[in-house]
């Protein structure tokens, strides 16, 4: 239902059917429509779901965190440049960051969106207490260590964590078939 049908049902019966005040309704209510579009835009490009470009480098002022620091966060190469899906992968580890009680979901759901994988395992073991022990996907023993230097997770505070990683290789063996 738009606003002038709307403001039209909603008027005292002694106005009803007046030319000249369905002329200002109409008049005022494409206005208000117009309006109502306008903020229903902001309210969709500016989520950090959906926003892109300078949307998104706004929100990335709201959580105090630059492309630049991103690409800190990242590991990222200073040349290489961040796309706007990276960069809000980013944007929403710092909110769930700013905002957790380091629940299990809130280690997984950081740990996820800083290395793009779901491939993760969380374990805790009874004869180490107060730490976290995440398994990480496999790497490349020939690669780069992703790890390194990296920022890895949120976590509880008194809580150790130790990341693992498994390391592989590719063998060639030549004759065997």
């Amino acid at each position: 239902m738009t606003t002038f049908e709307t403001w039209l049902a909603d008027i005292p019966s002694q106005f009803c059917n007046k030319k000249n005040i369905e002329i200002l309704i109409r008049a005022f209510s494409k206005q208000i429509d117009e309006l109502l579009q306008v903020f229903d835009d902001l309210k969709s490009k500016t989520t950090l779901e959906n926003a892109t470009g300078q949307n998104l480098k706004y929100i990335g002022d709201i959580l105090s965190t630059s492309v630049k620091e991103a690409q800190t966060i990242l590991k990222a190469a200073n040349d290489d440049e961040i796309t706007d899906e990276t960069y809000r992968k980013v944007l929403q580890y710092k909110a769930i960051q700013n905002n957790c009680d380091c629940t299990y979901y809130d280690i997984m759901e950081s740990i996820g969106l800083l290395w793009n994988t779901d491939i993760i395992k969380y374990i805790e073991k009874s004869e180490k207490p107060a730490t976290i022990y995440i398994e990480l996907p496999e790497v490349n023993i020939d690669g780069i260590d992703p790890a390194i230097g990296r920022i890895l997770a949120i976590k509880p505070g008194g809580v150790a964590m130790i990341y693992a990683n498994s390391y592989v290789t590719g063998v060639n063996i030549s004759g065997i078939e």
